[in-house]
């Protein structure tokens, strides 16, 4: 079981943590023996499209922590 916390409040809430989610993002944390990735809001990413990279990033290290392979573009 893996938990993808969108944004801060899911974050700052289900980790008991007021450090941000830029702070948060890249690593897995432990909650109730559950493994938690944060990463941005998705309307974070409609106001600051930049972060949309970051996202992506995040989701494939999540994919790649499951055992999962992305396809490829085509197929």
């Amino acid at each position: 079981k893996v938990i993808c916390c969108l944004g801060s409040c899911a974050a700052e809430n289900l980790l008991d943590t007021k450090i941000p989610v830029n702070k948060l993002r890249g690593k897995f944390y432990d909650w109730k023996g559950i493994q938690v990735l944060c990463t941005y809001h998705p309307l974070s990413l409609l106001r600051t499209p930049e972060k949309k990279k970051e996202v992506w990033e995040d989701m494939k290290f999540l994919i790649s922590h499951l055992g999962r392979v992305l396809p490829k573009l085509g197929s």
